[in-house]
């Protein structure tokens, strides 16, 4: 219950909840494609409206919160994220210029630095990057013959309410 507590008392204090909606995509090997998803997205956004830059200390996602709506799936997906030792995927020191960003992806005990590119509507701001598992040196996520692409798409959709915007 006081671990509970303190839970709760940090997510207050040190984070603010999105209405952000991540989603992962990947595309499976010898067929089809991996879909995960969560709007379990924490942190502080912060904009500009005059020159539509971006920046945050950190943003962070609630790993054992992405779901591909498939069971097993989501069980798998959660044993390979280490779901009870990492609970956080966090991506911190975001910077945005002119629709291009930089920033640092915290996975697991890997650390990368990230360039991704931000679309801005009049509602939303879409941050995208591509991820190579290779990349962190992780291993490609496989299960009875079906394995992962190297390669996944991960995009981050943030509404106009989600920014702290600035002049």
């Amino acid at each position: 219950m006081i671990r509970y507590i303190l839970f709760i008392l940090f997510l207050s204090f040190g984070r603010q909840a999105f209405a952000a909606k991540l989603d992962l995509l990947a595309q499976l090997s010898p067929a089809g494609y991996l879909k995960a998803s969560t709007s379990k997205v924490m942190g502080k956004l912060y904009g500009s409206r005059r020159y539509h830059n971006f920046k945050s200390d950190k943003i962070f996602i609630l790993a054992k919160s992405l779901s591909t709506g498939i069971d097993l799936r989501d069980q798998h997906l959660k044993k390979y994220l280490k779901v009870n030792q990492y609970k956080y995927i966090k991506v911190s020191e975001i910077k945005v210029q002119n629709g291009k960003g930089v920033g640092v992806l915290h996975l697991m005990d890997k650390k990368k630095k990230i360039n991704f590119k931000v679309s801005k509507g009049e509602d939303e701001v879409l941050a995208s990057f591509k991820l190579s598992l290779k990349s962190l040196q992780l291993e490609k996520p496989g299960f009875m013959g079906i394995s992962v692409a190297d390669e996944l798409e991960i995009n981050v959709l943030f509404s106009k309410e989600d920014v702290l915007w600035g002049e």
